[in-house]
Formats: structure tokens, sequence, C-alpha cells
């Protein structure tokens, strides 16, 4: 994750207190784990796929802590920040819009 990415992005994750008695042991760098996110999203490959070796986390670790900030709308955040650096570098274009609707479950067609 480059380093200026990784900048817009840290001041907006949740920070988790460990446990005071009986701790556990320690979480995983929210960096290693966003490494693993990218590294799923750029090959398509499932959570439980992930090549522990490569990125430094299982993927069941990615898993529960995108889950984790979901809940804490982190990436509502980093995607309007995302936005708003792009309309500033004038690099927003909206001429051209992409709609996906795969994930619309339209059973037996649409009405007319």
């Amino acid at each position: 994750v480059p380093d200026e990415f990784w900048a817009e992005i840290e001041p907006v994750l949740p920070v988790v207190q460990r446990r005071f008695h009986h701790p556990g042991r320690r979480r995983v760098p929210d960096r290693v784990v966003l490494a693993g996110l990218v590294y799923i999203v750029k090959t398509g490959i499932g959570f439980a796929d992930l090549p522990r070796g490569l990125v430094g986390c299982s993927g069941y670790t990615c898993w529960r802590r995108m889950h984790e900030w979901l809940e804490a709308e982190v990436f509502d955040i980093v995607h309007e920040r995302i936005l708003d650096r792009l309309r500033a570098l004038d690099g927003l274009e909206l001429d051209t819009a992409v709609v996906d609707g795969s994930h619309v479950r339209a059973l037996k067609g649409a009405k007319r």
C-alpha cells in the first residue's frame, strides 16, 4: 500500500484498545490487512485462498477487519476523500458513468 494512500486511510480507521486482563494475541497491523484486502480485490481470489505468507495475514483476518471497517463506515469516508481529491485535481470525469446491476435479483425479469 503506497504511503500516500495509507496517509489518507490511517486517520479514519477505528482505534481498538487491547484488554488489560487476558489481552490475547496482538492484532495484525491495519496496513498489512489493507494490503491483503487490496490483493484479494485485484486478483479476485476468495478470502480463504489468500496466501498468508505473501501478505502477512490470513484471509479470515482480512474478512473480519473488513466487516469491522464496514461497520465504522471507513470505506464510505475514504471514497468521499478520494472523490474530493479527484475533483480538486479536475480528474473526475462524470460524462461517462457505468452502472452495475449484477448484484440485484430480477426474478422472472423486470416489468417494463
